[in-house]
Parts: C-alpha cells; structure tokens; sequence
C-alpha cells in the first residue's frame, strides 16, 4: 500500500483531479482519521480556496491542512518545528520566499508527518 506521501504527490496538482496543496493532503491523509465523508467532502470544497496560501492566515496549504487533521497541540507543535526548521516558516510566501521548501517538499512533508502522527497514536 503505498504511503500517504506518496498519494498526496500522484495527485498535487496532477489530472484528473489537479488537487492544491491543502486538497492533496486531506486527500492523502482523511483515511487515517476519524473524519466522515460529509466533512471531508465539505472540506474539499472550503480547501479549494486554500492553495498557495489562499487561507486567511496565509498559512501554507499543506500545512494548514495537516494541522486540521492531527490530534493536540503537541503535534501540531510538532509539525510547525519541522517547517520552521526546514522552510523557516509556516507562511506560504514566506516559504516560497526563502526557497527552502518547494511546495511539493511540503505536501510530502505533511501528508508523512500525518501518517506517522496517525500510527504512533494508534
């Protein structure tokens, strides 16, 4: 079965479905949760508007994503050490700004973090 990752990044901004950054990874990752398909249809739509920091924190969309879907604010905490590490910051024109993190490294870097955050809570 492949990985979360690995489904976010067959579908970011690929056809048929052309997902953005937030669709890709709720997308990748909803399965892991307890999310039903109601939400997770609403979800997609209201994500639509997300991409390249389309939400009005200006969060990145993969992230902004991730940290809907993870359980408590240490592993959000957790999440937004590792993308001020590698991209120094959470802020989708900050990221891209620096060039760090490409926004394929941050879907893949979400939808992983998710995964693993998903099988260590079991």
């Amino acid at each position: 079965m492949p990985s979360a990752a690995e489904i976010a990044l067959q579908h970011f901004r690929k056809k048929p479905l052309k997902l953005n950054c937030a669709q890709t990874v709720l997308n990748a990752c909803a399965h892991l949760t307890d999310i039903d398909s109601a939400t997770f249809e609403a979800s997609m739509t209201e994500y639509k508007a997300y991409g390249h920091g389309g939400h009005e924190s200006g969060k990145c969309g993969a992230y902004y994503a991730a940290c809907e879907l993870l359980k408590g604010e240490k592993a959000v905490s957790g999440l937004t050490g590792i993308f001020t590490r590698g991209g120094s910051s959470i802020i989708c024109d900050e990221l891209r700004e620096v060039n760090k993190m490409s926004c394929h490294d941050c879907v893949r870097t979400a939808a992983e973090y998710v995964e693993q955050h998903y099988k260590l809570d079991g």
